[in-house]
């Protein structure tokens, strides 16, 4: 059960390295298209939950704690 660990791994990071669709078709032999969008779809997921990741924070002369809206449960 090696072989199919092995092939997802090596296609996510193809996938995440920028591998196109028809690049993972060719090194991974699928005939469809399908299986190849599935690991070019989660890695664009990744990268741009990556760069969302900034956007959290607030620069820093602006980081102001609201004083309301926010209750603390207790």
């Amino acid at each position: 059960m090696l072989g199919p660990c092995l092939r997802k791994a090596g296609a996510s990071i193809a996938a995440e390295n920028g591998a196109t669709v028809h690049q993972l078709m060719a090194i991974f032999g699928w005939a469809t298209i399908k299986e190849a969008e599935r690991y070019t779809k989660t890695a664009k997921r990744k990268k741009m939950a990556g760069d969302a990741m900034s956007l959290l924070v607030r620069p820093k002369d602006e980081q102001k704690f609201p004083t309301s809206g926010c209750k603390s449960e207790r």
